[in-house]
Order: C-alpha cells, then structure tokens, then sequence
C-alpha cells in the first residue's frame, strides 16, 4: 500500500501538522520528527494527532529517535519506527495499549438513597388568603406588562430642508497619496496615443509659369570660314539672373567678317521671368561662341505668369486645429472607455503630450488645389476615484454647515465650472459642491420627549420642538392606545 512521508520542520505545531496530514492522497502517513526538536511536548498531542486522523480516516505511523517521545507516542496508540525505511517496508500493527481501553467496571456510581429517610408531608390544604394575593400579584404583573411591555408606537419626522451651496477649487496629482481637507486629491495619469489624417481646401495663391518667351537675335560670323549654327544652339544673358534660350531653326552664316543673320529664339522654360530688354541677350554655349557673336536687337516677349491656388502656412495652422480638436476628442473617448468602476476624467479634458509625427503634402507655397496633413499626438489624462472627489467636497462644505443643521447623506452634487488649468505636476479645477441640509435631529432624544404623551398632543409636540416640512407620522401598537409607551425604547423614530 502507497504511503504519504511529511518530513515535520522545528517550527511546526499540532495545528501545521494537522494541516500536513491532510495534504495526502493516501490512507498511510508517515510523521518523521525532526532530531532534537521535541515539537511534541507531552502524550495528549499525540493522543490528539491520533484522534484527527481516525476521524479523517488516516492511519498514522510516526519516525521518531527520541526513546522518550517514541514511548509516549506507543502509548498514545500510534504506530512507531525508529527509521523511515522501517516505516516504509515494515507492518503497521498497532500497538495494544490496555491502559486506552474503557471497562463500564471501572465506571463507579455514588448513588446514594436519598429518598430512604424522606418523611412524607402532611397534606394541607392551601391558605385562602395566599390565593388571593397570589391572584392580585399575577393580575398587577399583567397589567404591567400591558402598559409597559405592550404598546409600541412608531414615529416618521421629515424635517425641512434647505440646500447649501459651495465653490470649491479642487487639485489632483500623481505626487499626492490621501484626500487632503477638502483641497487636493490623489491622481494617476492616463495616456493614450492617436493618429490622424485630413485634408484642407487651399486658400493661397502663387504664380506659376505658363507661356514660353520668344523673339529674334543677330548672330554674326567673326572667322572667315562658313559657321553653321544648328537648331537647338543655346543663346543667353550673361548678366544675373542668367537666361538661356534655344535657336529654333538652324541657320548658316557665311564665311567673311562681319556676315550675320538674325534668328528665332525661344526660352528654355516657360514664365515672364525670361522676356527680355534689347541687347541683354549676348553669348552662345559652346565652342560655337568662339566664332560668332549674338545680340537681340528687339525685346525678347511672350513669358507669362497665371495665378493658382497653393498651400500657405494659415491653411496648414488651420488643418493642424482642426486635427488637434479631434485627436483630443478621440483620445477622451479612448481614455474614458478605460477607466474602472468609480474612477473618473478630471474635466474630461485631455493634455497634449509628444507630437510623435506631423506630416504635410504639398509643402507650403506649391500648388495645390488641397492639401494633406498626418499627425500622431501623445495625451495625458488625469484619472481621479469618485469616492476620493466626494470625501474631498463633502470635507470642503463641512465646516460650512450651519449649527444645529447636517447634511443628508446622497444629496451632494458638484458640478464643474470652468475649464481645468493642468501644469506637468497637477491639474487644478473649480467646482460648485451643493448638499442638503436638514435640521440634526437625534432619534433617542424624541423617544424620550414623547414617551406617556398622550397620543393627540405628540403631534403638536413635535411641531413645536423640530423644524418639519410635513405633519410627524405616528403609528401606535395597539391603534386604540391613547398613549405614548411608558418605555422611551419602544418608541421607533424615523428621520427621513
């Protein structure tokens, strides 16, 4: 048969034990005792394990070293070993102990006769006269108990009320730990990271080039030899900013000094920028130039600007508002959809952290018809527990309340005014903290006023001692008795 082995530690006592023996799986537990550690003090702890696991239904072996605590333990019933291997492979027969075994004839009764010597009683007949007070003494303890005992009355106050009204600037932070007279509160910080992107109709406008500029420039042979200038011959102006040009149609200039012709020019890009004043233009790219030389001798025209819308740094300050608001907005909602039973967002107002990412197409000043902005913000939320907000306003109005006056429990309101001032250390905020009040009215006290009151006096009694917004409730146990209970406890006040 399988067997459980708990090796006992020099802390354990018989309630770890106990507890230890319940651990097995199995019917045979083994207890090993530590060497030199007497956890067992006397025979009735083990008369005491041995009583526990009968009842558990466990049958105990002990290992003990101890020749005196293995003897108390035989002597309790237990099974003993000296080893664990004994323990594990030996038989657990238990031990007879005669000195265990209750015999009825060691049992001893002291009945003695007591009713050999008893003399009978005469057979009296009762006095007359004890009867009749018996009688009257049963009748006046009846009747005590009707007045005293029996009537019960149950009374409803409703006092007037009026409401007190209290601004209170309240603060929170992560650096505070306990509510603090009505002023500040304990906080966490709640973050939340959102993402974005909208787009804006564009409200610049840039001029952007729209037609080529054109004209006609001389062209003159200085060698004596033919010079062919091809089509595609870049012209320009060497004065800042520089022009350049391109010849539309190749021409060719005859040998001999001073042969020109005149040719058509048209500017590389479009735009105003390149019309040009007569005699501005007088260079030619290349080797070309070595040969010849170039001047325009009519205006170079036809560059041309439009105006189109492009992006500007208000549209931008504008769509960057705009995403802000609603980042703020989305980063409340997600930051609220987390928050625990009892908690709450101070202001429902979020503080806007890192801005992780801020993207724009097209850059400011392009054309644009609309333009596109990314953003990725940090928030900051500051999460407050409701229970803390109503100590803190509940404290704040205390001192305000008037003497003779408390408040009525369920009745505080605070509502939020203004908006919320955060730093990076707290967030402060002002509230208007409202409480009804009633007049204090302690229930003990009318028992005692009102107890042997006749009953139609206790209304006007009541009237003239408390402050009541409608008539005193009173019900009376028994309905037909004309008096208040004598006893003041049986008297049950109600204050609403």
């Amino acid at each position: 048969m399988k067997t459980y082995s708990i090796r006992l530690q020099k802390y354990d006592d018989l309630l770890t034990i106990q507890d230890k023996i319940t651990w097995s799986n199995t019917a045979r537990v083994i207890l090993v005792f530590p060497d030199r550690s007497r956890i067992i003090r006397d025979r009735k702890d083990f008369v005491l394990i041995q009583r526990f696991s009968k009842e558990k239904g466990y049958l105990i072996a002990v290992v003990i070293k101890d020749s005196e605590l293995r003897e108390e333990a035989q002597r309790s019933g237990l099974v003993v070993f000296r080893t664990i291997d004994e323990a594990q492979k030996g038989g657990w027969k238990k031990p007879y102990n005669p000195n265990l075994e209750l015999k009825m004839d060691q049992i001893a009764f002291d009945v003695k006769p007591h009713f050999a010597n008893r003399k009978k009683m005469p057979d009296k007949t009762a006095n007359k006269g004890q009867l009749i007070l018996a009688a009257v003494l049963v009748g006046l303890a009846l009747l005590l108990v009707m007045v005293f005992l029996i009537p019960g009355s149950q009374v409803e106050l409703n006092p007037a009320r009026r409401e007190l009204n209290l601004g209170l600037t309240l603060a929170a932070s992560p650096n505070y730990r306990l509510v603090d007279s009505g002023k500040i509160l304990p906080a966490r910080i709640e973050t939340a990271q959102i993402t974005r992107e909208d787009t804006l109709v564009t409200s610049g406008e840039t001029q952007v080039p729209a037609e080529y500029a054109q004209g006609e420039v001389s062209i003159t042979n200085l060698s004596k030899d033919a010079v062919e200038i091809p089509a595609g011959t870049v012209v320009m102006s060497t004065a800042d900013p520089t022009k350049r040009y391109k010849v539309t149609d190749a021409v060719t200039l005859d040998g001999g000094n001073s042969t020109g012709m005149t040719a058509r020019v048209k500017s590389i890009e479009r735009g105003e920028k390149f019309n040009a004043d007569i005699g501005t233009i007088d260079a030619i790219e290349g080797q070309i130039g070595l040969n010849v030389k170039v001047s325009n001798d009519s205006p170079i025209t036809g560059g041309q600007n439009i105006k189109v819308k492009s992006a500007s740094q208000a549209d931008y300050d504008q769509l960057k508002q705009k995403i802000m608001d609603e980042l703020s907005k989305e980063a409340v909602n997600e930051i609220d959809s987390r928050l625990k039973n009892g908690e709450e967002m101070v202001g429902k107002t979020v503080k806007t952290g890192q801005i992780i990412k801020e993207q724009k197409k097209p850059e400011v000043g392009q054309p644009a018809e609309t333009i596109t902005m990314t953003m990725e913000v940090g928030f900051n939320a500051w999460v407050i527990n409701l229970d803390d907000l109503n100590t803190a306003a509940a404290a704040g109005l205390k001192s305000n309340i008037p003497d003779g006056y408390e408040a009525v429990q369920g009745t505080l309101k605070l509502t939020p005014i203004g908006v919320p001032t955060m730093t990076d250390q707290d967030i402060s905020w002002r509230v208007n903290a409202s409480q009804e009040l009633r007049p204090a009215i302690n229930p003990g006290e009318v028992s005692q006023v009102l107890a042997g009151k006749n009953v139609l006096q206790v209304g006007q009694v009541l009237k003239n001692r408390y402050i009541l917004q409608s008539d005193p409730v009173i019900h009376n146990f028994p309905e037909w008795w004309p008096i208040m209970p004598l006893f003041y406890s049986r008297i049950d006040v109600k204050v609403q």
